[in-house]
């Protein structure tokens, strides 16, 4: 998937003297026509933060120059990480592609479920002041096998594009935070399946899927 988002320059800081002045830039989805009619009920998660390369994983914005050249510009920088900032420009990109506002990037909230997870791989992203910003990206997108009608997910990280774990927590009706169940829920390049977990109570927050010499996952409950 090859997506084009635009810069757009959020604040100028005023300099005393000849001190250059630095520039700050959001991303934000293209504008294109008209949204998408018919699929206003459904509803996506887009989870956040993205691991982005190392290359451009940084505040100055690195501006390619040449096939094999790129600059580092310390006078023009992002207003937030790559990593959240490009989640929730797709998000904007969805609300408009799919015609309905129930697309959010990031944990889902105890009062919101998803029908569709989206589980974005960022291989290469460019940032040109001419043409703005461009990304390559594996997406997979699936249904989300929630176990209650109120599942959380906090937490998300894969080994690859076809194994992922994803932890959070499931409230049945109308229970407190302390009351809630965990919840893992693996990738296998197909579906998402439950699995078990390591308590029967409270809330997985994060994941980390350790390589390579031996695969396990690590938890932090609460």
């Amino acid at each position: 998937m090859r997506t084009a988002l635009a810069m757009a320059a959020a604040l100028l800081l005023a300099a005393c003297g000849s001190t250059p002045k630095e520039n700050y830039y959001t991303l934000s989805a293209e504008t294109g026509g008209p949204p998408a009619a018919g699929a206003g009920s459904v509803s996506v998660h887009v989870a956040a933060p993205v691991a982005v390369p190392e290359a451009v994983d940084r505040s100055p914005m690195v501006i390619r120059t040449g096939a094999s050249q790129v600059d580092i510009d310390d006078l023009h920088r992002w207003v937030e990480p790559l990593k959240h900032a490009i989640p929730r420009a797709l998000a904007e990109l969805l609300m408009r592609e799919l015609g309905t506002p129930h697309v959010v990037a990031g944990r889902l909230t105890s009062a919101t479920s998803a029908d569709y997870r989206v589980v974005l791989d960022v291989q290469r992203f460019d940032s040109s002041f001419a043409e703005g910003a461009t990304l390559d990206a594996a997406w997979t997108v699936t249904p989300t096998p929630n176990v209650a009608a109120r599942t959380s997910l906090f937490g998300v990280d894969c080994s690859s594009a076809n194994s992922c774990i994803a932890v959070g927590e499931a409230a049945f009706g109308h229970l407190s935070p302390f009351d809630a169940a965990p919840v893992v829920e693996r990738w296998d390049g197909t579906s998402w399946q439950i699995m078990p977990t390591p308590t029967t109570s409270g809330s997985l927050l994060m994941v980390a899927i350790i390589l390579p010499l031996r695969r396990s996952m690590s938890m932090a409950c609460i």
